[in-house]
């Protein structure tokens, strides 16, 4: 199987990648932490004709869980948002759109990026000179002690002069105890208009918006299937591309599945699905023919066939988690249906890896679902971007011809001493190290935060100082462009 582990993917077409509709907006992918020094942390995916590429750069806005971007038709970046604020295609600060969803969780969390994951996404009015994004607050309240996502709001910003603008600052669309995240659209068939369901928590209510014209038209509830037991944070949710179906799963709840209108909105033909009998977290994607709804269960990665008569006895198990650790458990988590047809999946710890299901529309094994398959240069963080399919009803959902040509980074262990250690950390660097000045040294504690971070200088023997650690366990990075090395220390 073809591996994607490379720190620039090319990838080539059998056919010219005009053909697919204009319709690029899911082709940049924001990732990764804020830059705390001069050196890049923030993390660019983007799919183009050249290939799929993936470069860090200096961004002094990090994300958390909260994800949300769009491009313009032809995947020019234009706007994206951790939550917390909104920028532009340049990287620039909107005034005005800070405290998106204002109160304590704002304030603790806006440093790194808003924690709700799955809480938002872009959409587009009128050639995008208004776009709005839909975005969930998450509280604390009392007694008894209590996190809660209690309202879906809506910002929405207007073009004026080539350049975005606030145009309307968080306002509330619906409210009450919501499921945590699980914020999915589809277009509706009315041309230009979408549904948002939005869930709500240890209910079977569910709340459907009508956006039309960049405001809210209409909104309703359904009741609809069993209650949730408790809120979605460990979960996900999902419209199948052709908008046919609404999934969402949590591991307390399992996975439900309902038929979708988009003519009225409306939920139908509830049915509750067993996945697994293990996993604290997980997430699920649908396959670009709409066939198959694959369900992450923390250690163990499933495929339903939703065409078949009994979805329950239709489950396959696709894969377990291997034990890769970079320098996390890569464990199961959230999922999203890339441009190229490909499924993408991240942990929950974060880390430096990606797993990838390659043909997600073959049924069983022969969708190829390979763990830890695209690697990245810096932490992703904890997130991982939510996109609803723009190109429904004008063509298909993803352009299938993307083959990738790859190489790999290897990942070893780097040679240092004495460890356990309650000084000095010397650290033998790479002999195939060419490129010194873009090499790093990172060392992490147990929690994935960086917490020393040096350039590498031109000695082949490098120290690093750790007087300003607590005793305890870390990770010390080394990373270059085409090299990245790990290994485990004891501090004493």
């Amino acid at each position: 199987m073809k591996k994607i582990k490379i720190y620039v993917l090319i990838l080539t077409f059998f056919f010219p990648f005009d053909l697919y509709p204009q319709e690029h907006r899911d082709y940049n992918w924001q990732l990764g932490n804020k830059s705390d020094h001069s050196f890049s942390e923030g993390i660019e995916m983007r799919f183009t004709t050249e290939g799929l590429l993936i470069d860090t750069f200096f961004r002094s806005l990090g994300f958390e869980y909260f994800n949300a971007s769009i491009s313009n038709t032809v995947g020019n970046l234009i706007l994206y948002s951790n939550g917390c604020q909104i920028r532009d295609g340049n990287h620039q600060f909107i005034p005005g759109t800070n405290q998106l969803n204002p109160g304590p969780t704002d304030i603790e969390w806006c440093s790194y990026g808003y924690p709700v994951a799955d809480g938002g996404f872009f959409i587009p009015f009128f050639g995008d000179s208004i776009v709005m994004l839909l975005h969930q607050r998450e509280e604390v309240v009392e007694p008894p002690v209590q996190v809660i996502n209690d309202t879906l709001f809506y910002t929405s910003v207007r073009k004026e002069n080539n350049q975005y603008v606030l145009n309307e600052k968080s306002i509330r669309i619906v409210g009450d105890m919501l499921t945590d995240g699980n914020v999915k659209g589809v277009k509706a068939t009315k041309p230009g208009a979408w549904w948002v369901l939005q869930g709500e928590k240890g209910t079977n209510k569910y709340n459907t918006v009508l956006l039309d014209s960049a405001k809210v038209d209409t909104i309703y509830s359904q009741f609809m299937g069993d209650s949730t037991i408790d809120g979605a944070a460990a979960g996900q949710a999902s419209f199948s591309p052709d908008g046919t179906k609404y999934a969402k799963y949590a591991p307390r709840d399992d996975l439900f599945l309902f038929d979708f209108d988009r003519t009225t909105g409306t939920l139908s033909n509830f049915r509750r699905i067993h996945v697994a009998d293990s996993g604290l977290i997980g997430g699920l994607s649908f396959s670009p023919n709409s066939r198959f709804l694959y369900v992450s269960a923390q250690v163990d990665l499933y495929q339903f066939d939703t065409w078949a008569e009994d979805i329950q006895d239709s489950r396959i198990h696709i894969g377990h988690y291997d034990g890769h650790l970079d320098p996390f458990p890569t464990t199961f988590y959230h999922m999203q249906l890339g441009p190229d047809c490909r499924i993408y999946m991240n942990s929950n710890n974060g880390g430096y890896s990606w797993h990838v299901i390659h043909e997600p529309d073959q049924k069983g094994l022969d969708c190829q679902f390979e763990q830890h398959g695209i690697q990245f240069p810096v932490s992703t963080s904890i997130t991982m971007p939510n996109f609803p399919n723009y190109r429904l009803d004008i063509g298909p959902v993803c352009n299938p011809n993307f083959i990738n040509a790859v190489g790999e980074i290897p990942i070893d262990d780097l040679p240092l001493y004495p460890n356990p250690t309650n000084g000095p950390l010397w650290i033998m660097l790479p002999e195939a190290t060419n490129l010194k000045s873009n090499a790093f040294i990172e060392i992490l504690d147990i929690t994935g935060s960086v917490r020393i971070k040096k350039q590498i200088n031109d000695s082949e023997l490098f120290t690093v100082g750790l007087e300003e650690l607590d005793n305890g366990i870390y990770i010390v990075l080394f990373k270059s462009t085409d090299k990245l090395y790990s290994r485990k220390v004891v501090k004493m």
